[in-house]
């Protein structure tokens, strides 16, 4: 059963999307030739200050406590005190790139993908269902389009892809976005 989608989840996964699509992360991470962990690395401070913001918003936390708990509650792969427990599924191992644990009742999965062709796409999407499968109530998979021609960023004004990322909004918490 899918988490529900209220107005205040909506937001935080959106706000959590806006922050990794800043322009600051991608001017200091050449994406189109970076691997995919030098980019988490660029994305993870601007992540924990917006994280920091959802608890000043939401929680009316004071500066320095939101910026605590959004340390202990944004869990990263890179972070080496950090553990991101695997979850099994159809015999493999799964885990997102960053976790968020929003107060008891909120967990929210994010996957960042780089790709210029199909395989890249279809792993992206892949993965962000899987977690949904896996106890999360919401996915914020970013891809990042490494192909020349921006192929993959320019299809998102096709009506075939704009329904299929609606509905897998709709039908999967999966909430997808292109650079």
């Amino acid at each position: 059963m899918l988490a529900t989608k209220s107005e205040k989840r909506t937001k935080i996964v959106q706000r959590i999307m806006e922050q990794l699509k800043t322009p600051e992360v991608f001017k200091t991470a050449p994406y189109k030739t970076q691997m995919e962990d030098k980019i988490k690395t660029a994305q993870y401070p601007y992540l924990l200050t917006e994280i920091s913001k959802i608890y000043e918003d939401y929680n009316k936390l004071k500066p320095e406590t939101a910026k605590h708990r959004a340390k202990e509650n944004l869990l990263w792969e890179g972070n080496v005190c950090t553990t991101i427990n695997n979850s099994l599924f159809f015999g493999t191992s799964h885990r997102p790139d960053f976790v968020f644990h929003y107060d008891d009742n909120l967990k929210i999965a994010v996957e960042i993908k780089r790709g210029e062709n199909g395989n890249a796409i279809r792993d992206g999407f892949g993965q962000a269902v899987v977690y949904t499968a896996c106890g999360y109530d919401f996915v914020v998979l970013l891809f990042i389009d490494t192909s020349k021609e921006g192929k993959i960023l320019k299809s998102l004004n096709n009506v075939e892809e704009q329904t299929f990322i609606q509905k897998l909004w709709e039908n999967n918490n999966v909430w997808f976005d292109v650079v």
